[in-house]
């Protein structure tokens, strides 16, 4: 669905909520692998920056609040038993727990040095790629500004002056 919302030009807003949602369920469902804390808020946080980066589509804050519901839901969930714990606390420290596959060593170490470095790399390319934009409209503005003070007469130029 994301993938799909990239390659349109105009997308309405409840295309943009249903993809927000499903996002944010499908990284709901993640936590059963590793838990809420491993992994899935560096995810959530960039999933949310990403819906909230669009004004217009849907509010920044229902962004937000449905994208903090992948971590907080699970949480909720564990605590009350619900689900089973994903985490343990014992002689003082965090222990992770299975619930749906097992940790072998080196399969885990590659999937969390992988899904890490994907995170970092997405949200930053999507940060650089907002950023570009931005330049490219100001850089559009200035030039509508310019052209603009050319149509102005010059007697009138210092009225018209930013100040």
């Amino acid at each position: 669905m994301g993938l799909a919302l990239s390659r349109e030009a105009r997308h309405g807003r409840v295309t943009h909520m249903v993809a927000l949602v499903l996002s944010t369920v499908a990284l709901g469902a993640s936590t059963l692998m590793t838990g809420p804390f491993i992994l899935v808020p560096a995810v959530a946080v960039a999933n949310a920056m990403s819906y909230s980066m669009h004004p217009g589509r849907i509010p920044r804050w229902v962004s937000i609040g449905i994208g903090s519901l992948a971590f907080v839901v699970p949480v909720g969930l564990e605590l009350v038993g619900l689900l089973p714990p994903s985490f343990e606390f014992v002689d003082g420290a965090m222990r992770i727990l299975p619930r749906m596959t097992w940790f072998p060593r080196g399969a885990t170490l590659t999937y969390f040095v992988l899904a890490n470095l994907a995170t970092i790399v997405v949200a930053s390319l999507y940060a650089a790629r907002f950023h570009a934009k931005l330049g490219e409209i100001e850089q559009r503005l200035h030039l509508h500004a310019w052209q603009l003070r050319q149509l102005v007469p010059e007697e009138a130029s210092e009225a018209v002056k930013p100040r």
